[in-house]
């Protein structure tokens, strides 16, 4: 059975990729967790567990039940939460790379035709840039697609 990662990506905010595939942002007022984790305590294992027993795809138990969890182990509670915007922003650079490239398509050639700096285009291809809808527009008029919502 798959289980929820937990890891911290400073020492105020974690980034739990859960089970059903939503990965979250949770942060923390201070690095007390951090803390704890590097003396041996491993509160990533910990807070996972928590997502792994509470969690089944409502963000609403981190403010609910995961935080009463680390209320009875007397840790710091959660801060706030968000959806990790970073694997988003990857899936959409990875699949513009892949209409580029099966369009044959280099970059130079795409970013003239989408009128954007090709350094950009590559940020955005890698998943470093966040882009305005304009921009992704004008990326799709270029591969002669469409901007279209699916169901995930």
């Amino acid at each position: 059975m798959e289980k929820t990662r937990v890891t911290f990506l400073d020492e105020k905010r974690v980034l739990v990729e859960t089970v059903y595939g939503k990965n979250y942002v949770v942060m923390f007022s201070s690095n007390y967790h951090y803390q704890l984790e590097e003396c041996g305590f491993k509160f990533t294992n910990f807070f996972a567990s928590l997502f792994d027993k509470y969690y089944r795809g409502d963000a609403n138990v981190i403010m609910g039940d995961i935080c009463r969890g680390l209320a009875q182990a007397n840790l710091e509670l959660v801060f706030g939460y968000g959806e990790d915007r970073d694997v988003e922003r990857k899936r959409i650079g990875k699949r513009i790379k892949q209409l580029r490239t099966r369009k044959g398509l280099d970059i130079e050639t795409l970013a003239r035709q989408a009128m954007i700096n090709p350094t950009n285009l590559i940020k955005i291809e890698d998943g470093r840039y966040s882009i305005k809808y304009d921009v992704l527009a004008s990326i799709a008029s270029a591969l002669n697609m469409k901007i279209d919502f699916v169901e995930l």
